[in-house]
């Protein structure tokens, strides 16, 4: 669809207005999506959606973009391009246009979000599964391009190893509530001879809400 301009309480997320605007469906509770994830980019905002099996009983099947998951389930991501709306009006203050990774949209968003998707079928899925692998690969270059890189998945309370090009060679991070709280420099590293140790809150952590 093209542009949709409206009123958005300048209080109210992004996020949460187009949860609430957008993101919902009248569908019994096993059929009904789930919102698991979301990530933003310059100007723009993606949530990661589970569609259940149940979902698909009462539509068409994915036609074989996309690898479902082993309970049958598919997740894909839902993108919003997002502008402030008509210049100078506080009625319509907020813009967007809305598509999914099949559709080719240009715009990334942090990659973090990818490890929730379900896998493309690049074989059989015909142009689409390559447009949406398209702009996974742009995601993974926006992201390396901002210097951070996840290279493991995350679980709460684990450990994960993150490389930072820009700032140092690596870093380790505890993530506890699907956020980034705290890094520490790997034992032997250090920078301009300082002790390694704990740096609360090093990185944005909107960066890193898993």
């Amino acid at each position: 669809m093209g542009w949709m301009t409206t009123y958005k309480d300048p209080k109210e997320s992004v996020a949460d207005f187009l949860k609430r605007e957008c993101l919902t469906w009248s569908l019994p509770p096993e059929a009904h999506p789930q919102v698991i994830a979301s990530a933003t980019g310059s100007s723009c905002i993606a949530f990661a959606v589970r569609f259940f099996a149940a979902y698909w009983d009462r539509r068409s099947p994915p036609q074989r973009t996309f690898i479902p998951d082993r309970d049958g389930s598919v997740t894909t991501a839902l993108i919003f391009l997002t502008n402030s709306g008509e210049r100078g009006s506080r009625s319509y203050n907020f813009g967007y246009k809305d598509m999914d990774e099949t559709m080719g949209p240009c715009e990334p968003v942090a990659a973090a979000i990818l490890r929730h998707l379900s896998a493309l079928d690049l074989e059989n899925g015909g142009e689409v599964a390559k447009w949406a692998q398209a702009w996974r690969d742009h995601c993974k270059a926006y992201s390396a391009a901002r210097g951070f890189v996840v290279l493991r998945a995350v679980v709460d309370g684990v450990l994960v190893v993150i490389a930072a090009a820009r700032l140092v060679p690596s870093f380790k991070a505890v993530v506890l509530g699907g956020v980034l709280v705290a890094v520490a420099r790997f034992p032997g590293i250090g920078v301009g001879g300082r002790k390694a140790g704990l740096l609360p809150h090093a990185f944005p952590s909107v960066l890193w809400r898993l």
